[in-house]
């Protein structure tokens, strides 16, 4: 957990500044139930990730939301 702040107050922030909005998130965390998946979807997280992980399939996600070629 994020101190003084939680990271769907982070989200929201960036996502209703107009400068920051179209920044990618992606959420790492050990929050597995279905309304915190949700609540990120509507906040606009791109990827959200939950503990353990997979860090091959991180690493392609992050190549894909970012158009990174990986060959």
């Amino acid at each position: 957990m994020m101190p003084k702040m939680s990271g769907f107050e982070v989200c929201d922030i960036v996502k209703k500044d107009p400068e920051l909005r179209d920044t990618y998130i992606i959420i790492l965390t050990a929050k597995a139930q279905e309304t915190d998946r949700k609540k990120a979807k509507d906040l606009g997280v791109d990827y959200y990730v939950t503990k353990p992980f997979n860090p091959d399939e991180l690493v392609r996600k992050v190549t894909e939301i970012l158009g990174i070629s990986s060959g």
